[in-house]
């Protein structure tokens, strides 16, 4: 997962409290059909009764430090790691930048640095 995109009602980590109420209005957007809100299972992992069933053997999280979904994907990594989900998970940080910084910036070396440790990942 590359600079996943997760919400939640209540804040976690150094996320700002209240949480933005945009994020609101786009899920609604989004998945207009969700009675759930920013809780919805697809949008917030908190709350899906599935966790520990994900269908596969590994997964990567990759953040960025100034991403504004940081804490959000910071979280994710631990409830997973925290679940009862038989995987391996591992978290990478780059360090300095912004969400999505490597579709806007291709050629610059912290996203060969992100590519190659997405290859790397799926090679081994």
């Amino acid at each position: 997962m590359v600079h996943p995109y997760f919400a939640g009602k209540e804040p976690v980590g150094n996320e700002p409290v209240p949480v933005p109420d945009w994020g609101e209005r786009f899920w609604k957007l989004v998945c207009p059909s969700s009675t759930a809100g920013l809780d919805d299972p697809y949008l917030n992992p908190a709350f899906d009764p599935d966790l520990a069933r994900l269908g596969c053997s590994k997964v990567l999280v990759m953040l960025a430090e100034k991403d504004f979904l940081r804490e959000r994907g910071k979280h994710y990594f631990d409830l997973l790691k925290g679940s009862e989900w038989k995987g391996e998970v591992e978290m990478v940080e780059t360090e300095g930048e912004q969400h999505v910084f490597h579709l806007w910036n291709a050629g610059c070396e912290n996203a060969a640095v992100l590519v190659n440790k997405i290859c790397s990942f799926i090679n081994n």
